[in-house]
């Protein structure tokens, strides 16, 4: 998901710059107007999109990045069977509080977008109908400022009757209707609702609004002898009654602008085109660098399908130490033990990738997509456990059933717990349990406990280099197995 709201964030910032730039001054108000819809459309779908083999990994040779070292002399380890308890990790607690808030947002958006809809329905609903030549025109008793929704131009009865709304205004909600701008709204704010977080998506709204008013203005300048003269009728007109949000309405905040912009003449036709090539440029360029990026993490990082690539997640780091007995910290050391794989790894056709290379916060979901993102074959979650009785010891290797291939996790499971050995009187232990990382990989999935902090006797064996090393070799050595069979 974080791979997909950059390259959509990269997108909307990159083409609404060039409206700002080139467009947003210039009288071209129809093209304006599905430039950003299609701006909006383009940058949520571009991250979806990825080049057609013929572009990808039969010229683009990654094989420079395997890691590749010398022979490798590995100790023979067994284990046996116990049954220790575990902490679950602790980034779960952030991974389904952000999925609150976002939750939360979604809901509000809604119950926003719903309340907004019944208000409109109210008002229309006890509207006087009423024609002004092909105008179809709602006499409401409520304070509102003229607007349009859907096929109606909306306005305060009392004030109509008496003739006080200049006709100009009345022209000018008529090309609302005409030109269909509250589909517009009603579009973006249904985007809105799950993209309340995004800033540049409101930043399109008010764009896409601020469109229509410029193209209504121009319309009712365009009917008229002088501009002049309905500029001053937007400064007689103005006043504080407001109309409902979903309404194309009249928007005073907007009045400098559109004023100014009647004073704009429309732009040549080579120069719109040479604005227009230079952005059409920009988005093929985007989405082919897009396209590579998606279409090469998932599956061209290695074009020789004999690679078997594991993603090895150190588990914690940043603020989130993990366990610890107040002088060893579990993302530390667990770091140290990924980086020793690394120097282990003895063989091309093996290939190791970390979630985190330094002491870097990544959310459980984030470590999950770097599996989804490198076609992985196996996901292994590397952790250390503690518990308030010192005497808990041993290794626990942990799979989900919920994993769709929670066949062969169980399986490694076995292969990790029998090749690997900590204490002398340490036991280990195969287990099941659901979590995040476990469950939602996309390959088979392990992890590890290597050990409790709270035992003195597996605390010292953690902070020594020298058994993180034998740890990291036994680990590369059940790799090598599972790669092998």
């Amino acid at each position: 998901m974080i791979f997909y709201l950059i390259k959509s964030t990269i997108s909307l910032a990159l083409l609404l710059g060039c409206y700002y730039l080139f467009f947003r001054k210039d009288k071209w108000f129809l093209f304006n107007r599905f430039y950003l819809l299609g701006s909006i459309v383009f940058s949520l779908l571009i991250p979806l999109a990825t080049l057609p083999d013929l572009f990808q990994a039969t010229y683009f040779d990654d094989s420079h990045l395997l890691f590749s070292t010398g022979d490798l002399e590995l100790p023979e380890t067994a284990g046996a069977i116990g049954a220790p308890s575990v902490n679950q990790p602790s980034e779960f607690r952030l991974v389904y509080l952000l999925y609150l808030v976002y939750g939360i947002g979604v809901l509000g958006m809604t119950f926003r977008f719903a309340k907004h809809l019944w208000a409109m329905y109210c008002l229309l609903a006890n509207a006087e109908h009423h024609t002004n030549g092909k105008i179809l025109l709602r006499l409401v008793k409520e304070p509102v400022a003229p607007f349009s929704f859907g096929r109606y131009v909306v306005v305060n009865q009392e004030e109509y009757l008496q003739s006080n709304i200049p006709q100009d205004i009345i022209r000018h909600e008529s090309l609302h209707v005409r030109h269909g701008h509250t589909l517009d709204i009603l579009f973006i704010e249904l985007i809105l609702i799950l993209g309340w977080f995004h800033p540049l998506l409101w930043a399109y709204r008010r764009a896409l609004v601020a469109n229509h008013e410029f193209c209504a203005d121009n319309y009712v300048v365009s009917q008229i002898s002088k501009a002049s003269a309905y500029s001053h009728t937007l400064l007689d007109f103005m006043h504080h009654r407001t109309y409902p949000h979903l309404g194309s309405g009249f928007h005073y905040s907007l009045t400098k602008h559109r004023i100014l912009m009647m004073q704009r003449t429309i732009s040549s036709p080579l120069a719109f085109a040479s604005k227009l090539g230079f952005t059409a440029l920009a988005a093929v360029g985007l989405f082919v660098m897009t396209a590579f990026t998606s279409q090469s993490n998932q599956l061209t990082y290695y074009p020789n399908d004999s690679v078997f690539t594991v993603v090895i997640d150190a588990g914690h780091g940043g603020s989130d130490a993990g366990t610890t007995n107040g002088q060893l910290e579990e993302k530390d050391i667990v770091l140290a033990i990924a980086k020793a794989m690394d120097e282990l790894t003895s063989t091309s056709s093996i290939r190791l990738i970390y979630t985190r290379e330094g002491d870097d916060a990544i959310s459980l979901s984030d470590r999950v997509e770097v599996a989804n993102q490198s076609n992985a074959d196996l996901f292994l979650s590397l952790h250390i456990n503690q518990h308030d009785d010192e005497a808990q010891q041993g290794l626990e290797a942990y799979y989900s059933t919920q994993n769709a291939q929670s066949d062969l996790s169980e399986k490694y499971s076995q292969q990790f717990i029998q090749n690997i050995t900590l204490t002398e009187a340490g036991k280990s232990a195969v287990k099941q349990a659901d979590f995040l990382v476990l469950k939602t990989a996309p390959c088979p999935s392990v992890l590890l406990n290597l050990g409790f902090l709270s035992n003195p006797q597996e605390s010292a064996f953690l902070a020594s280099e020298k058994n993180q090393r034998q740890l990291a070799s036994q680990i590369v050595q059940t790799i090598n197995e599972i790669q092998g069979k």
